[in-house]
């Protein structure tokens, strides 16, 4: 929590140089700049300064999220097996909520330009929360998508009903986590599609277990009122089924407890590569996640934006790439708007992208004013 001193002197006579040079007794008050705006000293207002990215930079290297993020994926921690969301303020009924999902290998220390620019923007501090989503990247992708739509459902569930918070939140997927934000925001069901894969004993269990077919039935009933999609691979990337990232792949483990928990393992033969496979994985443009969700859409509902990275010189989109995700991965046709910005897949930290997205948050704001 962002939290300012003010040195209040006990004599009304002392100047600011007696409380400098140690001349002047004086009390240390302790203020919230996200709900107070100025301190009052001897009678004479004071705009409250602050700096908000403190308190997320200490949190960062306290918890050493940058390299968990890294650890999870090969299942080397045991921290942080299920996603949590993390609050990076005390909740404000009157914000808007922004919800941020990382990529793969990464965690929400690869928010820290954005989340500073949020900070830093007195429209967008006063308007906005930021919830971070942090999960285990080693897992296959439908089941991701699903624990964080059931956690997303019980934080929304918290929060204080017919609030500013209550609706109308904007979604913010980069890579992974952008595929992610896409189903989270769709409305489809893909469990007859997965049974053609299923032997008779997979099939009999999927009918036993109902919670195993709620991983393929994707619903839009978050209250999400726009997604911004950031270097995301909507139909795979070519680079996860090169030669050295079929080493590292083999390295990613997923976790016995998953197994446990959905009761079935939907793993074919080498030839077929079954529906259950890790998340690196699933990224592949021929596996068979991809091929069963890469055309699933957004509901009409929710505006969405696209902002695809380009490291290469040139503007023909068949041969745009940001190293890792190819334009025709990223783009998705009926986007509300789509920026090509020059950078390599961490374009969201370029800050042209931090333009865009104060653009769009702002323009979210102008069309939702009254809710």
């Amino acid at each position: 929590m962002s939290v300012t001193a003010a040195a209040q002197p006990l004599n009304p006579e002392s100047s600011i140089e007696d409380v400098l040079n140690g001349k002047a007794i004086f009390e240390i008050e302790l203020f919230n700049p996200y709900t107070q705006k100025y301190v009052e000293i001897h009678q004479q207002k004071y705009i409250l300064t602050a700096n908000y990215s403190v308190p997320f930079a200490y949190w960062l290297a306290e918890n050493k999220l940058g390299s968990t993020g890294y650890l999870t994926l090969l299942d080397k921690t045991e921290r942080l097996r299920m996603p949590h969301v993390y609050m990076l303020e005390p909740y404000q009924p009157n914000k808007k909520v922004i919800v941020l999902i990382h990529g793969l290998a990464s965690s929400p220390e690869t928010w820290v330009n954005l989340t500073n620019n949020i900070l830093g923007d007195k429209v967008l501090r006063e308007n906005f929360q930021v919830w971070q989503v942090f999960y285990s990247t080693n897992m296959p992708i439908v089941e991701s998508r699903y624990q964080i739509h059931a956690l997303l459902k019980q934080a929304f569930a918290q929060v204080q009903p017919n609030s500013r918070s209550a609706s109308n939140a904007v979604l913010i997927g980069h890579s992974m986590g952008g595929v992610i934000s896409r189903l989270l925001i769709s409305e489809h069901d893909i469990s007859e599609q997965v049974i053609p894969l299923l032997n008779y004993e997979q099939y009999t269990r999927l009918q036993q277990y109902p919670v195993i077919k709620e991983r393929f039935q994707f619903h839009s009933d978050l209250p999400i009122g726009r997604a911004i999609f950031i270097a995301a691979p909507h139909r795979g990337s070519e680079l996860s089924d090169r030669w050295y990232i079929e080493l590292v792949k083999k390295m990613v483990k997923l976790p016995i407890t998953f197994f446990n928990q959905v009761d079935i393992q939907l793993n074919g033969s080498s030839s077929t590569k079954g529906m259950v496979q890790s998340g690196p994985d699933d990224l592949s443009p021929k596996s068979r996640f991809m091929a069963l969700t890469s055309n699933i859409m957004p509901v009409s509902t929710v505006p969405y934006h696209s902002i695809i990275g380009n490291h290469r010189q040139t503007n023909d989109t068949h041969d745009m790439s940001d190293g890792i995700v190819p334009y025709s991965s990223s783009h998705l046709e009926q986007a509300v708007s789509e920026k090509i910005i020059k950078g390599n897949h961490s374009v969201h930290e370029e800050a042209e992208t931090l333009l865009e997205l104060r653009r769009i948050l702002r323009l979210h704001l102008e069309q939702t004013q009254a809710q």
